[in-house]
């Protein structure tokens, strides 16, 4: 049987050969790149390889005082900020001053997107505030953008008339549809007012909107015959999408996340037991023939589940937990079989694109990543790269 230890070094030594190949700077770009450095580094227990950390970073910085522009640069900048203090901090004056210029970019995308109310999680103001999460033990004059946007939250939330629960509707798709999940829906909103709740930001008002929106998603809990008991995303009160199968961005792993982690902050426990209820429904989901989980990677694939059902059983000890993990995190290794420059991996969706089979959520960084953390020689952490917040 092949371990993972070996699969680890077949991918560090396929992103040693193709990383410069990025021009992104994002998570999906050099950023993942960096982050899997790090996590390299946990796994040798020495810092033999921080240089390919810091040359990351710095390439990042320097294309950024090169004028750097992209289709999605706002969310790179983001997903850079969350990369740069993950990994460093703000352990020197350089990072700090980097830190602060991240912070003007971020703040004027965040007033933008509050200006257009659009408050997706993953490309929206809420992207910004899970930012804003993490830097506000730096530099608490963030606060101020964290409680703005829990007033549009507010504002911009429709209440049920049949039973005062709250929702909001799609900044990305259509504004008639409502999306449930984790990545760019309801329980991804629900997910950043819960971080909110926990730093003591507008707690009160926070609570109150955490509740209903959960019970809002409840509302359309399913009977448990299929794959997923939750629709993704509903239109005037009916299913338009229900996807029967599982991975970290669609599906009912996200929604059980965030009724778990709710429940966990609010010290909330029949909202715990309802998250548990739910994730251990998901656990059952296997996919054998492979129709729908096609490859490893962290977003679609083996590896994201892999880790997620690894981290839930690190903190309720429950053996179901345990059997999900081991089950995909063999897929994961077994999905490295092939001949191929990536590792032995490629990455089935968007597959004509070289960077793809490298990059963090989607390609090989990731999957090396994961089974790093398989090893017990690193944390979870990467799981908030995903819009996890643990």
């Amino acid at each position: 049987m092949v371990q993972s230890h070996d699969v680890i070094a077949r991918v560090k030594h396929s992103i040693d050969q193709h990383h410069t190949k990025f021009d992104s700077i994002g998570i999906n770009g050099i950023s993942g790149v960096a982050v899997f450095y790090y996590y390299y580094c946990l796994f040798v227990k020495d810092d033999s390889h921080s240089g390919l950390i810091a040359g990351s970073l710095e390439k990042v910085v320097e294309k950024l005082n090169n004028g750097y522009t992209s289709d999605i640069f706002f969310r790179e900048i983001i997903e850079f900020g969350h990369a740069y203090l993950f990994m460093t901090g703000q352990q020197s004056e350089d990072g700090a001053e980097i830190l602060d210029e991240l912070d003007t970019i971020i703040t004027q995308f965040s007033e933008w997107k509050q200006e257009q109310k659009d408050l997706d999680p993953v490309v929206g103001g809420i992207a910004a505030g899970n930012y804003y999460l993490k830097r506000l033990s730096q530099k608490a004059d963030v606060s101020v953008q964290l409680e703005a946007l829990i007033e549009l939250i507010n504002d911009c939330s429709h209440v049920h008339p049949e039973d005062g629960s709250r929702y909001w509707q799609s900044s990305l798709r259509n504004k008639e549809v409502i999306e449930l999940g984790i990545m760019h829906g309801i329980a991804g909103t629900i997910a950043f007012l819960t971080g909110c709740y926990k730093q003591g930001i507008q707690q009160e008002k926070c609570e109150v909107l955490i509740r209903e929106a959960l019970r809002f998603i409840a509302r359309y809990k399913g009977t448990g015959e299929s794959a997923a008991l939750f629709p993704n995303i509903i239109t005037d009160g009916n299913i338009l999408e229900k996807y029967n199968y599982q991975n970290l961005c669609y599906g009912d792993v996200g929604i059980g996340y965030t009724f778990y982690y709710a429940g966990e902050v609010l010290k909330d426990t029949s909202l715990v037991e309802e998250g548990i209820a739910i994730l251990t429904h998901a656990a059952a989901y296997r996919d054998d023939a492979g129709r729908h989980i096609k490859d490893a990677n962290l977003l679609y694939g083996s590896s994201g589940l892999y880790t997620l059902f690894s981290y839930l059983h690190s903190r309720t000890a429950l053996p179901v937990f345990k059997e999900t993990a081991d089950y995909w995190l063999e897929k994961t290794i077994g999905f490295g079989r092939f001949d191929t420059k990536w590792g032995g991996y490629e990455s089935f969706y968007n597959n004509e694109i070289e960077t793809v089979h490298i990059s963090f959520l989607q390609g090989i960084c990731g999957i090396g990543t994961a089974l790093i953390a398989s090893r017990g020689d690193a944390p979870y952490d990467y799981l908030t790269f995903a819009n996890y917040p643990l």
